[in-house]
């Protein structure tokens, strides 16, 4: 099949590279290309058992692209971003020949091939499904920079200690005859000994905020940072808005350009190499990645990308949409009579916001962002006599009930109930002169509709009780699942389970219905460091840890006793979402419909990697989760075509 050469020179050109040979010949020349095709790594012999991972080499890498018939050095292309070459010393020895790691006897796939010879060449972000071998393309390159360039440094940088922590070790495990010096920082390092790592080091592995900080303190060094090659950012959707990495990167780049930053070209000394599953959720979100990071090239693999296909076992989405009992209906008509207080007070009483219809659908943040909009605009004092501050608290007091109407629909009566609970007990203490609380929520306290909606949500409440008709159908699923496994005997003692929900509440009640399941089931849940909104929740509610959340240790251990079979159920939040080595899961349970498609996309991709996997997605019948989960699905397909087209 004939198709137009790409244009090599065009600054961010986006490129469909389902049919490889052709376009790697059309951008790199028969050189790149046919040197991989020659000696291909499959053909070596298998490595020693001894050793955990051998690599092969093949001939030279000269760095020049060809077009038009014309040899051009790499630094000179628009749209590459770097100038590594002639700022770091060169081996030229070592640049004859480059390694790949034969992990197993493994052949090489194709789309790593392809994905490394852009990485080397070009800034790019690297978008594959989740469990399709990102590590070791960055492991590839890093290896190779580091023996091309002897003095130079590579940093790779990812948003959790746990993910920092993980990436070293798999990184090392790889290719440990070449990364060596070594370094993992964090903030429990001195400053004093991170300068001492910095200067000494090969192989940094840190937090993007570990960089930026010591960029901006000086405890990297402008000589240090100058020997900078090559950044390897891991989970690189998030480089939007003041996240760090964004920041890390400009910072690094102001060590060569200092103040006139803006009036410089693109080009600077070391290459980005940037990893996702998915680039972003949005179009102008993947183009602010790009923008952010300085990429000049995107390479992408879907599921249904031919040189990616063959190896996925592939998985069953099954969607189960279950209806909301008399009880949980009634119990959210008395939260939507609370609603409807607030929402009077906003749009008649004060004329702040417009009148948003259903008060049982309307989303919190639809609701922060009109009172965005009331602070932007001129307010006289109005009819009500109330000033902009206490209407701001009536904002604040519609944001409130509108996520507890959301805990209520999507994940149950407990979660809703402590919720509610907190702002009761933030107004008692106020009252007892140990806290404070505003006026706003006061007034919704004493209120007629929120005095009867918490007795009659109260009596629900009794212990035992399932407060949402999703922890009966879950009971039924993971029940279901593990007898059919003991029945075919195969997969008994190794099949596994992770259940997803986006709120801690919830991830604790999940746990507690599941234990009901033991000795069959033994779960445990895994959670962020960070403490729990719901302080003041009960007990019973939150669990053994309470609301301190768990430290990387107790995570790490976690996720340890999940690879080992100790445990067969983990129930997360998004701390298990990106990047975590979790093991190979059968079923995966999505307690809730995630509004993002990049966090929907890294759940689903927790499974189907060594053996066929299953996804089941709970939507609360006639609620915001259903139609949020169909948004994010046609919001992925969307953004996946036109960066494959190039066009949006």
């Amino acid at each position: 099949m004939s198709r137009p050469a790409a244009n090599p020179l065009g600054n961010g050109d986006i490129i469909d590279l389902d049919d490889l040979d052709l376009d790697l010949d059309a951008l790199y020349g028969d050189g790149l290309d046919s040197d991989l095709d020659e000696t291909p790594a499959q053909q070596h012999s298998p490595p020693p058992r001894s050793t955990t991972a051998a690599t092969t080499t093949s001939r030279a890498l000269p760095f020049v692209l060809k077009s038009a018939g014309q040899a051009l050095p790499l630094s000179r292309i628009s749209g590459d971003n770097s100038l590594v070459e002639e700022t770091h010393r060169m081996d030229l020895k070592a640049m004859e020949t480059y390694i790949y790691p034969l992990l197993g006897g493994q052949p090489a796939r194709a789309y790593q091939q392809g994905a490394i010879r852009r990485c080397l060449f070009q800034n790019t972000l690297v978008a594959l499904p989740t469990g399709m071998g990102k590590t070791l393309i960055a492991v590839v390159v890093m290896a190779n920079f580091a023996r091309w360039f002897p003095d130079s440094m590579t940093v790779f940088l990812a948003p959790t200690k746990p993910l920092v922590t993980q990436q070293m070790h798999a990184c090392d495990g790889m290719i440990h005859a070449i990364l060596k010096r070594t370094v993992q920082m964090n903030g429990s390092v001195s400053t004093e000994s991170r300068s001492a790592l910095w200067k000494g080091a090969r192989f940094v592995f840190a937090t993007p905020q570990i960089l930026q900080n010591d960029l901006k303190s000086g405890t990297l060094d402008g000589d240090t940072a100058r020997r900078i090659s090559l950044v390897v950012i891991d989970e690189a959707h998030r480089a939007t808005g003041k996240y760090a990495y964004g920041e890390s990167i400009s910072l690094l780049r102001e060590v060569y350009f200092g103040n006139q930053i803006q009036a410089v070209p693109l080009a600077a000394p070391f290459r980005v190499m940037a990893l996702t599953a998915t680039p972003g959720s949005k179009i102008n979100a993947v183009q602010e990645v790009i923008h952010r990071l300085f990429i000049s090239h995107i390479f992408l693999r879907t599921e249904e990308s031919m040189d990616v296909a063959p190896y996925l076992h592939g998985r069953r989405i099954e969607e189960m949409v279950i209806p909301m009992p008399p009880w949980l209906l009634a119990a959210r008509e008395c939260l939507g009579n609370v609603m409807k207080r607030s929402i009077n007070i906003l749009c008649h009483v004060c004329g702040a916001m417009q009148n948003p219809g259903d008060p049982l659908r309307v989303a919190s943040f639809a609701i922060r962002t009109e009172r965005d909009r009331f602070m932007q605009r001129p307010y006289g004092g109005g009819a009500s006599g109330m000033d902009k501050g206490r209407i701001l608290s009536e904002f604040t007091v519609a944001m409130m009930l509108a996520s507890a109407i959301q805990l209520l629909s999507e994940h149950g009566l407990r979660p809703a109930w402590a919720s509610l609970r907190e702002c009761n007990l933030e107004v008692m203490r106020a009252r007892q002169k140990i806290g404070q609380t505003s006026r706003a929520k006061a007034d919704c306290v004493d209120s007629v509709e929120w005095a009867t909606m918490m007795r009659d949500i109260a009596s629900l409440t009794k212990p035992g009780f399932l407060g949402h008709p999703k922890l009966e159908r879950l009971l039924q699923v993971v029940r279901d699942h593990f007898s059919k496994t003991q029945a075919s005997g195969s997969l008994s003692a190794s099949t596994r389970i992770i259940v997803f929900s986006q709120y801690r509440g919830s991830v604790n009640e999940i746990v507690g219905v599941l234990s009901r399941l033991k000795p069959q089931v033994s779960c445990e849940p895994f959670i962020g460091q960070s403490r729990s909104s719901t302080s003041s929740a009960p007990a019973e509610l939150l669990g053994e840890q309470g609301s301190r959340g768990q430290t990387q240790k107790e995570q790490l251990a976690v996720l340890d006793r999940f690879r080992k079979g100790q445990t067969n159920v983990i129930v997360a939040t998004c701390v298990g979402e990106e990047g975590l080595d979790i093991g190979e899961v059968d079923l995966i349970i999505n307690y809730d419909a995630p509004g993002s498609p990049v966090r929907l996309l890294q759940r689903i991709g927790r499974t189907g990697r060594a053996r066929r996997g299953t996804v089941i997605l709970f939507l609360a019948k006639d609620t915001r989760e259903e139609n949020t989960y169909k948004k994010a699905q046609r919001e992925y397909k969307s953004v996946q075509q036109k960066i494959s087209t190039g066009k949006g």
